[in-house]
């Protein structure tokens, strides 16, 4: 993907707030991940706010930015796609994000030899190798220095 597709992929709902602090969910279109965004919103972070459907995020960040006064971030990202992932990796590298919510993620069902192999290829590249970019992506900022947390919370999610 082109330098500048990614630039489209990545809009601001609003400017970030002085000393809030920032925290950048995957996932956060739908179920857990949104649930998060919900709750933190309400707790005064502002937020980065990233998944696949940029519909659901749009309403998600204005929601959250009109309910709670907080600043919220999108990021449109097919985690499956190396690109979209590397989007996200530079948006944790610019050294706000403070925490890092990993709530992206999916499970196939059925029979491992019935299941088609670029599917479960797909979901190794969501749950485990996206996963681990984007844990690096954010620990080499806040080892750094920057106070911060992470949490893998798609395993919570019953992936």
């Amino acid at each position: 993907m082109a330098t500048a597709q990614k630039e489209r992929k990545t809009k601001k709902a609003a400017p970030g707030r002085e000393g809030a602090q920032r925290v950048l969910i995957t996932g956060a279109s739908a179920g857990i991940g949104e649930t998060f965004a919900r709750q933190l919103a309400r707790k005064g972070y502002d937020l980065v706010l990233g998944a696949r459907r940029r519909d659901r995020l749009e309403k998600l960040a204005e929601l959250v930015t009109a309910a709670h006064g907080v600043a919220a971030e999108i990021i449109e990202a097919d985690l499956a796609q190396p690109d979209d992932v590397a989007a996200v990796e530079e948006r944790l590298r610019q050294g706000d994000i403070t925490t890092l919510v990993n709530c992206a993620g999916f499970a196939t069902q059925g029979e491992f030899a019935s299941l088609p192999e670029d599917r479960e290829l797909e979901e190794i590249d969501v749950n485990i190798r996206a996963l681990t970019r984007l844990s690096h992506a954010a620990l080499e900022v806040m080892v750094e220095g920057v106070d911060g947390a992470l949490g893998q919370d798609q395993v919570a999610a019953g992936i």
